[in-house]
């Protein structure tokens, strides 16, 4: 159970698609869009939590890349 408030109310997104395609988008909204909506929610007492597969560990790639095939 979440002892902080905050971790009560939260929005995820996951970004997914290959890592090839989009690339231009997906940087587009990490840099651009998600940190208004992350202010816009910290206002309110939300947490905004992106998930985007390129940033995770190599380790944790490989395991998604082997869900994938």
């Amino acid at each position: 159970m979440p002892t902080n408030p905050i971790e009560e109310r939260q929005i995820r997104v996951f970004i997914s698609s290959t890592f090839r395609d989009m690339q231009a988008e997906r940087d587009y909204l990490v840099m651009k869009i998600f940190p208004s909506i992350r202010r816009y929610c910290e206002e309110r007492d939300i947490s905004f939590v992106e998930l985007d597969l390129r940033t995770l560990p190599k380790k944790q790639k490989t395991f998604v890349k082997a869900l994938e095939e």
